[in-house]
């Protein structure tokens, strides 16, 4: 594994354990789920690895990369308003909050799958020309 790699890992796994100290050691007053911080937050932290180490590879087709943003952002989204004073605007605002949980969550799927497809259409292009370059 790439030194880089190794270190993004390892503050990823900081950041797990703050979560878990976050999770489990502060005043329920605060939190609205302790269990869906801890699961949301890693889940955040799973998305920022996965965006990291794809930087060069899946990342560079700007349909993925802008899809795998706005998991990221949806993730984090998700994690604050586990906050309970968060959680209460939130609520105050239950269309805008839809919206922003559920609308950009569909959206990221569209922009992955338009990605993935533009992936696979540019790879067949690329074999077919390979196959007629050597008949």
């Amino acid at each position: 594994m790439k030194r880089r790699y190794k270190i993004i890992l390892i503050i990823l796994c900081l950041l797990f354990a703050i979560s878990t100290l976050i999770a489990f050691l502060t005043h329920s007053d605060y939190i609205d789920s302790r269990n869906d911080v801890w699961f949301e937050s890693n889940t955040l932290f799973v998305l920022i690895f996965i965006f990291v180490i794809s930087q060069n590879t899946i990342l560079d087709n700007r349909y993925i990369k802008y899809g795998f943003l706005l998991l990221i952002f949806n993730q984090a989204y998700d994690v604050l308003t586990e906050i309970n004073y968060l959680d209460a605007i939130s609520d105050k605002y239950d269309l805008v909050d839809t919206m922003i949980e559920d609308g950009t969550l569909q959206i990221a799927y569209l922009l992955i799958a338009l990605g993935f497809t533009k992936l696979i259409k540019q790879i067949n292009d690329d074999v077919s020309a390979d196959v007629k370059m050597t008949h």
